[in-house]
């Protein structure tokens, strides 16, 4: 049987030195925030607010040119929110810095509510092996109360989570430019 490559295909598999940079960058990027982990709060805290802003202006105009709806006061008002608190995460760093663990702790514990309802109506569907979604749930909650009752923790695990994430990243893009790398080779692409 004869293999073959599409053009598309060849055209971004020759260029699989671009996600061993990206991989590279982001391990470098993961390092740079596990490393300096206050710093990069700061950043990450700027970071949620251009996010915030941008969410804000994008409800904005879905709300005054998206559908016509009796829902369309709720995406501007929601815009106009969005709006403010991103403006004032980046006027008020600090601000934003004291309260973002609670907002990630509240985030949290609402997840282990949502978690815990799954589990019982799997429960009432008789799907069996319901144990490890209850367990994940208790374990948020246990982690969101953590987080609520000493902050400090919070601040720690949101970075090393941004961490973690980029080395992730890193390692993925890594793998990917190798198999990338051993497509060209047997394929005698260049």
């Amino acid at each position: 049987m004869e293999y073959s490559i599409s053009k598309f295909l060849k055209e971004h598999v020759v260029s699989w030195w671009i996600p061993l940079a990206f991989g590279i960058l982001f391990i470098v990027l993961g390092s740079i925030i596990f490393f300096y982990p206050f710093k990069s709060y700061e950043y990450v805290t700027i970071a949620l607010g251009i996010a915030l802003i941008i969410a804000g202006i994008g409800e904005l105009l879905h709300s005054r040119f998206g559908q016509k709806s009796e829902l369309k006061f709720l995406g501007f008002f929601s815009g106009i929110i969005s709006l403010f608190v991103g403006v004032l995460f980046i006027q008020n760093t600090e601000l934003t810095m004291m309260l973002l663990p609670y907002y990630f702790g509240l985030w949290l514990l609402l997840r282990s509510f949502l978690l815990l309802g799954f589990n019982s109506e799997a429960k009432k569907l008789k799907i069996t092996k319901t144990t490890p979604v209850l367990v994940l749930a208790i374990l948020t909650g246990l982690m969101a109360v953590i987080i609520l009752f000493n902050p400090v923790v919070g601040k720690f695990g949101i970075i090393i989570l941004i961490a973690l994430t980029f080395f992730a990243l890193g390692l993925f893009n890594i793998m990917l430019a190798i198999t990338l790398k051993k497509i060209t080779t047997f394929y005698n692409l260049k």
